[in-house]
């Protein structure tokens, strides 16, 4: 069988849109995600064979005349020889992930026109009518004005309707998910390894990938479970964060981040890319700083984004004159925290004895009105 030639295009997009997966050829398709090789190359092999299922049953001589090297046929002979792939499709389901596929109904349709979609999704909870999305990305080293920043942006656009994409990392991504749950809106978690509880990725944020699964939200992976968290792959998972996003929202990054990989993502998608401008001094605020200087969109509060990505139904928050009169001690905390405050500072500036101001800061988080950074300092959960 005369094939071209996988080898030169092993990252090369598809010339055209691929064809919607068969239902025959699914659990092939599956089958292909075992063997380490980038979604470019699978796509490329179904070019070149037709079916995922045809691909699958090749021999080593077709196999290595599509471009696949020594080392990845032989690696890829093996596991078939060892591998029902039908049977592999039946325990994914049977342990409660779902797959979706690329062409089918539940497959996003912003991710669907990316250059290299994944052929096929796992997932848990819910992908159905994601309405419009937004990638809130920054470091896992979030500074409190970071993490602050990033509640007070994600939650009231998830409060308004806005699914909000992030990748479960630690920092600015898991404060982008709480606050969306925090607004009972939708999130969704993109891995970079297995959706399953063993293998997600960071262990911390396990509970939180549940909790976003059974919240209306879906955890995702183009990985299949008990795919381990290695450094490779997290590159190829930020592809999909920008993909399934009408923009990306960088709040904190130093100059060599990840969240940078996903703002160039989103760039080459044509998709919009938004920053929070920061500090000159901070090595966070350089990351943002580089990408406003390329020509993304400077975001100073949750409206600059609605208007950017033609969202400005977005009703504006009530408004809090300044001059009301604080009535309670709550209200006078609350009057407060414009920005972040600690107990000392709020001691001063409140003018309560230590006992009432303890018992108004108590009340607040109970009520949802503030929160406590890592810092120990605290601020306003609405951002107002």
């Amino acid at each position: 069988m005369s094939t071209p030639s996988l080898a030169a295009t092993a990252d090369a997009v598809p010339r055209a849109t691929p064809a919607p997966l068969l239902p025959a050829e699914r659990p092939f398709c599956i089958g292909w995600t075992l063997l380490p090789i980038t979604a470019a190359q699978r796509w490329r092999l179904r070019e070149i064979f037709g079916t995922f299922q045809t691909a699958w049953e090749a021999d080593e001589e077709q196999l290595r005349a599509a471009g696949l090297g020594p080392a990845t046929t032989t690696a890829f002979l093996g596991l078939r020889a060892r591998t029902d792939a039908e049977d592999v499709a039946r325990h994914i389901q049977a342990a409660g992930i779902s797959c979706c596929f690329f062409g089918a109904t539940d497959y996003p349709l912003l991710l669907q026109r990316i250059h290299d979609p994944p052929p096929v999704l796992f997932y848990r909870g819910n992908l159905g009518n994601l309405g419009p999305t937004l990638a809130v990305v920054g470091t896992r080293r979030a500074s409190d004005y970071g993490l602050q920043v990033t509640w007070d942006l994600s939650r009231p656009l998830a409060a308004a309707g806005v699914t909000i994409v992030s990748g479960l990392a630690l920092g600015i991504d898991t404060e982008a998910h709480r606050a969306a749950l925090d607004a009972r809106g939708r999130t969704i978690a993109v891995l970079g390894c297995g959706i399953d509880d063993r293998t997600i990725y960071p262990p911390a944020n396990r509970r939180l990938a549940n909790t976003i699964a059974v919240s209306g939200g879906a955890v995702i992976s183009e990985y299949p479970p008990q795919t381990v968290p290695l450094p490779f792959r997290f590159p190829q998972r930020n592809r999909i964060i920008a993909g399934l996003s009408l923009g990306t929202l960088v709040v904190e990054a130093p100059e060599r981040s990840g969240a940078l990989i996903t703002a160039r993502a989103a760039a080459e998608e044509n998709r919009e890319v938004l920053a929070v401008p920061g500090r000159i001094t901070d090595v966070n605020a350089a990351g943002p700083l580089k990408l406003i200087a390329a020509g993304a969109t400077p975001v100073y509060r949750y409206t600059d984004i609605a208007a950017a990505l033609n969202l400005e139904y977005l009703a504006p928050p009530a408004s809090h004159p300044a001059d009301a009169a604080p009535a309670t001690p709550e209200d006078t905390v609350l009057m407060q925290l414009r920005e972040p405050h600690s107990r000392q500072e709020l001691q001063r500036q409140c003018d309560l004895t230590p006992a009432t101001l303890a018992t108004a800061l108590t009340m607040l988080e109970v009520q949802g009105k503030i929160r406590r950074l890592p810092s120990g300092k605290f601020y306003r959960a609405d951002g107002l």
